[in-house]
């Protein structure tokens, strides 16, 4: 019934209008006494009081539950008349009839959201059946306060709403403060840390130039350090711009001699396919163009990160590169470069044809086959989109190869036996060999 300590306080402005209101109502009506009360949460007081003979001071309290005129109002939040306390049996005993009141005509006041404020009411020592008029009167006056009492809570909602503005504005001066100087920090750092991963290579380049200069087989040898030294040095400074921030994102393409790009590639697969004694071969389908317009940094990223993933996963097997072209969705006049690896090295064992093989070693086998082709390809989506390179999959099962596009699952199997959920990734198709074929116009 009372209003929450959140609600604002009625201001002395308003107040001393009231009271004119009052002094108003208490002459038209010719009544004693013309009160606003306010409710609080075990009492009510009287908030403005005016009449010619008005036994009720501003300020003035009375608990609750002691059967109040007002108290009844603001219960049942409706109109109340009582033209004679004394011959009515539900009023006879109330507290205001000590004071001489014995006709009272009042209404609640309402807050905007419906939660009472007080009530508006007028008291006469004799009887009165309170003509249309007056009752009319008085409920013009209701409504010119709960206007007010609007405007009061619309203010106060407002200045909080400012408040927590300058609140919020402050703790985003903070974070921004705090974020200018973890960026300061990790400026630093790049610096420091730029230095110290490029002087390693520095040395290397020195000593491959020298290799380079010896000619035969150690010439060889130096020119593909020296070009492997130089890729690892671009990723360093594209890895170092990246957390910087100022990683330039758009596509740096340019006339490329293809024959030159094929050749580098190769001398860096040799390198890689020797180290789990793997055969590396490199074929080039006839017809190929001799210069192509594409982004040589972001390819050879690419295809290096595919042909490296191989060498990982294979051993004593063979890796395949394969440069082909084709005019299939090629733009008029145009070809499609077609850039193919293939590797013998095992994708995920028959699990199938293993009922019987523990459901732990299952899963290692599943999760170490999905490592092998599906982080490289996480890793690299970014280039590929901006690229608008084309990425497909080819699955070997049960002698069959057909093309498929990477489709994932992703999936919760429920293990009664283990009593937990694991989450698993499964391919549309399990096999032995996969061939990777992308497509570049």
């Amino acid at each position: 019934m009372s209003p929450p300590a959140a609600y604002p306080e009625v201001p002395d402005f308003l107040l001393a209008q009231w009271q004119e209101l009052m002094s108003l109502v208490s002459v038209d009506c010719g009544v004693p006494a013309a009160l606003i009360m306010r409710v609080h949460p075990s009492q009510i007081e009287v908030l403005v009081s005016d009449g010619s003979d008005s036994p009720y001071h501003p300020g003035e309290r009375e608990n609750l539950c002691t059967g109040l005129y007002c108290e009844h109002v603001i219960a049942t939040r409706d109109r109340l008349h009582v033209a004679n306390a004394l011959t009515d049996p539900n009023w006879d005993h109330n507290p205001d009839l000590r004071l001489g009141m014995i006709s009272y005509l009042g209404y609640p006041l309402l807050w905007p959201d419906g939660v009472p404020f007080g009530t508006l009411c007028i008291l006469d020592r004799a009887e009165n059946h309170y003509s249309e008029a007056i009752d009319k009167q008085l409920g013009l006056a209701r409504r010119i306060i709960e206007s007010n009492l609007s405007l009061i809570h619309e203010t106060a909602r407002h200045r909080q709403t400012i408040a927590a503005l300058r609140q919020s504005k402050q703790h985003l001066r903070d974070a921004v403060l705090r974020a200018n100087a973890a960026d300061r920090a990790k400026t630093d750092f790049l610096a420091r840390a730029s230095h110290d991963l490029r002087a390693p290579l520095t040395s290397i380049i020195g000593y491959a130039q020298l290799l380079q200069g010896c000619g035969g087989t150690a010439g060889q040898h130096g020119q593909i350090i020296r070009h492997s030294a130089d890729h690892m040095l671009t990723l360093i400074n594209d890895l170092v711009e990246y957390a910087s921030g100022s990683l330039r994102d758009e596509i740096d393409a340019s006339p490329q001699r293809l024959p030159e790009f094929i050749e580098g590639v190769a001398h860096e697969a040799t390198m890689l396919a020797r180290r789990n004694h793997n055969r590396f071969v490199l074929q080039r389908r006839d017809g190929l163009p001799g210069v192509v317009w594409m982004d040589a940094r972001r390819v050879q990223q690419i295809v290096g990160n595919l042909i490296e993933n191989a060498a990982k996963f294979t051993r004593q097997g063979s890796i395949e590169l394969t440069v082909g072209h084709s005019t299939d969705g090629a733009p008029a006049g145009g070809v499609m470069l077609q850039i193919e690896v293939r590797d013998t090295g095992c994708f995920l064992p028959p699990v199938s044809q293993q009922p019987t093989q523990p459901l732990f070693d299952v899963l290692l086998v599943v999760f170490h086959g999905l490592s092998k082709l599906l982080l490289p390809l996480l890793l690299l989506a970014h280039v590929l989109d901006r690229l608008e390179l084309s990425l497909q999959i080819q699955h070997e099962i049960f002698q069959q190869s057909q093309w498929h596009d990477l489709a994932l699952q992703a999936q919760w199997f429920s293990f009664a036996q283990l009593g937990l959920f694991v989450p698993v990734v499964i391919l549309k198709y399990f096999h032995f060999q996969h061939h990777v074929q992308m497509q570049y116009v």
